[in-house]
Parts: structure tokens; sequence; C-alpha cells
């Protein structure tokens, strides 16, 4: 199997990270994680100790503060069957996204975060894009996931290969507090909706059974995968 590189850019993306993380490695894949976010929220969510720059938790590699253009040029990805890298909204990377077999576009519908995603759409993308829009925290109101979408106004010819919409709720707002703040954490409270994207983001990668993704996903939600 040939290696193969994710990208997440926009807002509210550290538990997905470690959550797709958390599975790939139930699944025996070798997986590096990368912030070249400016904002670097991923790394506080880490077991680093002061300067550190690099650690191994939960049998996965984690790479912080790599926000420079030089950085990612330099990284040497042997060794390792995928890396998932959060560009957060850092445009001195995004020349880097070309390089994603899947790049998600992540946002809630806060104005900020919109306006901050569009740029980057609007100044970077290219058609060499494969991209996956996840909307996040939706709850009943005026302004609805199309009227966002339209906002981001993604190029034609950029190949959408899916788009998710997943609800506030209250549950999957625990998971994501829980895997900032704990070394060892278990998302199984997470809602259907969210391993539903797994699983079809894994199917879509690996070519893998259903059956076979969901007994990585039960290991990894469990905790197990973190003892």
């Amino acid at each position: 199997m040939n290696f193969i590189k994710l990208g997440f850019i926009g807002s509210y993306k550290v538990d997905l990270l470690h959550y797709f993380s958390c599975i790939l490695r139930a699944m025996n894949k070798k997986v590096l994680v990368i912030d070249a976010s400016m904002e670097q929220f991923l790394k506080v969510t880490l077991p680093l100790e002061d300067e550190m720059t690099r650690v191994t938790s939960k049998g996965i590699d984690f790479m912080v503060e790599q926000q420079e253009i030089e950085a990612l040029d330099q990284l040497d990805y042997s060794g390792y069957d995928i890396a998932l890298i959060d560009y957060g909204f850092n445009k001195r990377v995004a020349y880097d996204f070309s390089s994603c077999h899947l790049l998600f576009v992540i946002t809630d519908f806060q104005k900020h975060h919109v306006i901050l995603l569009k740029e980057m759409i609007q100044s970077f993308f290219t058609n060499q894009v494969n991209v996956v829009k996840i909307f996040r925290d939706v709850f009943t109101t005026k302004i609805k996931a199309g009227y966002i979408d339209r906002l981001l106004n993604i190029p034609v010819g950029v190949d959408v290969l899916a788009e998710y919409v997943f609800p506030l709720i209250e549950e999957d707002l625990e998971c994501r507090l829980l895997c900032q703040y704990e070394d060892v954490f278990k998302f199984n409270k997470l809602s259907k909706a969210y391993k539903n994207l797994f699983v079809d983001i894994i199917q879509e990668l690996y070519g893998l059974k259903q059956s076979d993704i969901m007994k990585a996903l039960k290991r990894a939600e469990g905790g197990k995968i973190c003892k």
C-alpha cells in the first residue's frame, strides 16, 4: 500500500485528528500527525515537555511547530503508512495541499471562521485537490449549510467527494473535550454520524470491508490502543 497524506484546513479539527489517528493505529498503520497551523491548537493537547516538537503518544507520532514552508518540504515520510496534517488557516503551507490524497475543509457557522476559510479556498485551491466538506456544530437557525457553502464558493473543477453536516450534540462536545485533556481517552459516546464519516473515509482510502473497519473503530473508541 502506497503512502497516503490527508490534509485538514479550517476550524475545529483537533478532535478529528485524534479520532482518525487512533482508528488508523488500531488498524496497525504507522501514523504521523503534523501541526502545521499557525494556531497550534493540536500542540496543547499533547503530552509535550518544554521545547519538544515531537512526541509519540498512543503509538502515534506527532510533530508540532511545522508552520514554515521549508519544514514540510524537508520532511521524510519514509516508514509511515499515512500522515494527517493540520494546516489550519496557514497560507504559507498551502502549496502542500495538492500533495494530499484528500483535503478536509472544516468549519462551524461562525462568520470569522467561514471568512478565513473562504480566503484559503479562493487563494489556493486548484482542480488537483480532492475535497471532503465538513460542517460542524450545526443547530436550528436561519443560517443553513447551503448558505455557508455558497459563501465558501469552492471553485468549479475542484473534486468535492463528499459533504457532511454534523448537528451540535452534547455527547460529541464531551468527546471533543476529553481528547484535549486526557492522554488516554474514549470516544465511544460519539454520535453515529461521525462514526459513519470514519468508515466512509477509510473505505475510500483502503477499500476495506465495513466490518473490519468497525473492529478497529471499537478498539480505538474504547481507548484500548492508548494503553
